[in-house]
This record gives C-alpha cells, structure tokens and sequence, in this order.
C-alpha cells in the first residue's frame, strides 16, 4: 500500500470516530434534556398547576393605611399577593414562578429553564443562603444585597411550611434580560409578607 492511500484511509477512519463519538455525544444531550423537562411527581393533570386570580384586594388588613388593588397568586404550595399593575409568569415543568413588574400581562405555564423576568421565585427542597435576617411577616427571612458596577442582585430565602422559598430580584440600568432598571425590593418584602 502507497504511503498516500494509507493516510487517506487514516484520515477516513479517523473522521467516521469522530462523527460517531459527536452523534453519541448529542444524543446523550437530548436525552438528558427530555429526562430534565417532565415533572418531577410526573403529575401531567392541570389540577397540579397554580391558579391566579385577580380580584381586587383590600391591603388595609394586612397594615397598609391606604388600599391597593393586588393581584392573588395560588398554587398547591403556597398563597401570595403581588401588585395588580405586575404581570406573573409560571412554568409548566415546575412550580417556580417570576414576576414582570413593569408589564402587567400574565405569561402562564410555559417550560422555565433560565429566568427571563426580573424577580424570580424558585421553590426549594434545601436553601443555602447568607445575610442578615428579617422578619417579614410570619417568616424570618435572610436577606443579602450584592453590588456589581451599577448593578444589584437582590436574594430573600425562608421556608414556608416545608418549602423553601429563594427569591432574586436583578435589577441593571443597563437594560439586561431579567433585570429592571428599577429598584422593587420594598414591593418584594411587601409580597413576601402576605405569603400562606
């Protein structure tokens, strides 16, 4: 055999290992991207998503000396208020929810895999959170604030009932996907409060 057709055929052998390590490769991804997606109880029924409801709510009762219209969120693991003026965003592939404070439409059970809205609440079995810690409400929750350039990421964590409940709030003059230029943390510890 020529030293050339001997490197053309190590050159083809070595090109078809590849192609096969790189389609095992993507297989392996896709598989593991579906495994990632289903439920974790594997419940499918609508009966396991939340309901929202926007009736107007009178916040007096809850300490405010003026009222305001607030929006009810309801989910098999906890109850909350938010401003009606917030749209929400639940995910159908788990009960994380996120909160649009600057766009009041509702974006309701789409598949959640990286935030895209500013304040997001990220249902937990363990939390693992540093800062002080603050009542709001019935919760001791621990609360940190960190500083990047003129950006904030705002994080509250507490457990309600047996879940734990991790809440981030982004917020960027920049503009930056799921952030705000505006500051809401004092709405957040408003709805952290109301939470049941």
């Amino acid at each position: 055999m020529r030293p050339m057709e001997y490197k053309t055929r190590i050159i083809i052998i070595g090109a078809a290992v590849i192609s096969i390590i790189v389609l095992v490769g993507m297989v392996i991804i896709y598989w593991e991207r579906i495994f990632q997606n289903k439920t974790v109880d594997g419940d499918n029924s609508l009966s396991g998503l939340p309901v929202i409801s926007s009736a107007p709510v009178d916040s007096t009762a809850q300490g405010d000396t003026q009222p305001a219209s607030v929006k009810s969120f309801t989910s098999p693991l906890f109850d909350l208020n938010y401003p009606s003026t917030w749209g929400i965003l639940t995910c159908s592939n788990s009960q994380n929810i996120e909160f649009d404070p600057i766009n009041s439409a509702d974006v309701k059970n789409i598949l959640c895999d990286r935030a895209v809205k500013p304040i997001t609440i990220l249902v937990v079995n363990r939390l693992n959170c540093l800062g002080e810690t603050m009542k709001l409400g019935s919760f001791n929750v621990v609360k940190s604030k960190t500083v990047q350039g003129e950006d904030i990421l705002y994080r509250w964590c507490f457990m309600a009932g047996s879940n734990g409940l991790d809440i981030t709030h982004r917020v960027s003059p920049s503009g930056a996907q799921a952030t705000s230029k505006e500051d809401f943390s004092p709405a957040i510890e408003k709805m952290i409060a109301t939470v049941k």
